[in-house]
């Protein structure tokens, strides 16, 4: 009953202390929001490398890849273990030429394993740079060719405008005639 009531009084503390914030952070946002205007973007370029369609064809490239390796090590790093088991089981048994020859032999799988995983670690981050390359590069294009597309539909407007005030202007006159007939037309009758 008493570990009861603590968890309780110790739950509404919390509640309390989390949403007594808040409030206070709606007050604050409130006058900023209503005093500019303006739009922030945060992009994760790794998550959205991973989530387009070419992200997941090149992580399943670099998990085919070196799924060979990965198999390779977790062999070393079983027969690490299995050394390792084998030399504390038999600690007392062997002589101190064999425990000699296991360390050996632990040091030149572990020498393996560092290598092994630093040569992966090493052609992972060389892909991952060569990826993000590539996006970067497609991504400029994309944008050029953007921009460029965006200046033709700007000067086809402004055309479109110049033409508009040039026909509006030759028959400014035209129309301005009318509508004084039109009054005057009517005044008269």
């Amino acid at each position: 009953m008493i570990v009861n009531s603590r968890y309780l009084v110790t739950l509404a503390a919390l509640a309390i202390s989390c949403l007594a914030p808040v409030r206070g952070l709606r007050a604050q946002a409130a006058p900023a929001a209503a005093a500019a205007p303006s739009k922030i973007a945060v992009i994760n370029i790794r998550n959205a490398i991973v989530a387009t369609a070419e992200g997941k064809l090149a992580q399943a490239q670099l998990q085919s890849q070196f799924a060979p390796k990965q198999n390779e090590l977790q062999s070393l790093q079983k027969q690490i273990e299995d050394l390792q088991r084998r030399l504390t089981e038999g600690a007392r048994k062997a002589a101190e030429d064999s425990l000699r020859n296991a360390d050996t032999k632990i040091a030149e799988y572990q020498d393996k394993l560092n290598s092994a995983r630093n040569e992966i670690y090493q052609e992972q981050a060389a892909f991952l740079q060569q990826l993000h390359a590539e996006q970067a590069e497609l991504a400029h294009a994309v944008r050029v060719e953007s921009d460029a597309r965006l200046a033709e539909i700007k000067l086809s407007l402004a055309k479109e405008a110049e033409v508009a005030r040039e026909n509006l202007a030759s028959q400014a006159e035209t129309l301005a005639g009318q509508i004084a007939d039109a009054i005057l037309s009517r005044r008269v009758v």
